[in-house]
Parts: C-alpha cells; structure tokens; sequence
C-alpha cells in the first residue's frame, strides 16, 4: 500500500490534471511537503484521504488498496474448498478476490496487482502440469511476496506439487480447515492494511 503520492498520482485518483493538485496544495486546502531543494510535492496518504472525504470524492482505488490481493486460481468449478473459500472472502470487506483457470489468466491477474502489495495465492492442485505452469507464472513474477496456499486432497502427493510449484506457505486438505485458512487470511489482511 502506497504511503505517499506525487501531484500526478494523486491527479489521476482525484479524476483532475496536476495542475489542479498543485493549486490544492499550495493554497493549503490538501496538506503535504516539498522534497528539499526542488518543486517537487509528496501528499501524504492519510492526508489525501481526509481532503477527498473533505470534498465528498469516491475514495475508489484508496479503499481498494486497502485490502488484500487473493488470487484464486481453479479449473474445478463445483463447490469445493477452493471456491467456498472464494464465496467467503468475497463477503469480507478485508479482501480484493480474483479468480483464473491457468498460468496465463494467473500471470495477467498478477500485473493487476500493486508492485508494493503482498499477495495471497490459493492453488486448487487438481493436476500437476497446472499447478506447474501458474506456479511457475506466479513465481517469475511476484517471487517471495507471495503467500501460497495449496488445496488439495488428502492423498496428495505434497513433494511432487511443492517441486511444481515451487514452495506451498499453507496445505489445506480438509474442507473444515476453511475456518482456519480464513482467520490466518484475516490476520495477513489487518497487517496488509496497518502495515
């Protein structure tokens, strides 16, 4: 989650031009600081989402940013853990929840994702060739700013799935084990937010 924006970042979340921002700024009404020695603006996060609140602005991205990125990636599209897991997330005001089907939709999905955020991934392990390809998608990506959770059945060969994948943070191989996964996902969300 960004803390600072510029006068460009900030225009272009406030739908205005630049120059706009730099009038708020230096009549006082959107508080920040110059960097030293140059014209250059910072406004701070806090103090941007106060101003917009101020002037009735739809917080839009700044709200969103607040939660945390969870990458659901499934071909099985019957209830099983991964997508109860979905149903639940995406009823929580803590998450941003995609979902794909393969390394390519997991590879686009990460590049809509923030370069500061950490990310959560949820890989249904229905089959080690896809479980390879969106790993290795992820991975190449993103690298250890990921967090992975792998569902998968309970005769599941882990080692196998960890070599395809590359690393597995969490196994969940029990559908009453979505209570857990979502309470350590909740505690990961309030350290996205205040972090």
């Amino acid at each position: 989650m960004r803390k600072v924006f510029t006068t460009g970042q900030t225009a272009k979340i406030c739908n205005v031009s630049s120059r706009t921002v730099v009038q708020w700024f230096d009549s006082g009404r959107l508080r920040g600081y110059r960097i030293p020695g140059s014209q250059d603006r910072r406004i701070p996060r806090e103090n941007l989402i106060r101003f917009m609140k101020e002037h009735a602005m739809p917080l839009g991205i700044l709200e969103e940013e607040d939660k945390l990125p969870v990458l659901i990636v499934t071909a099985n599209k019957t209830v099983g853990v991964a997508v109860k897991l979905e149903i639940e997330l995406k009823n929580s005001d803590s998450f941003r929840v995609q979902r794909c089907e393969n390394g390519f939709e997991a590879g686009q999905s990460m590049a809509t994702f923030n370069s500061h955020d950490d990310i959560v991934v949820v890989l249904d392990l229905d089959d080690r060739f896809r479980a390879q390809e969106v790993g290795i998608a992820i991975l190449r990506m993103r690298g250890d700013d990921v967090y992975i959770i792998a569902v998968a059945k309970e005769d599941t060969n882990r080692s196998v799935f960890e070599t395809a994948v590359g690393r597995v943070d969490h196994w969940c191989t029990d559908p009453g084990e979505i209570d857990s996964v979502i309470l350590s996902l909740e505690e990961r969300a309030h350290l996205h937010a205040n972090g």
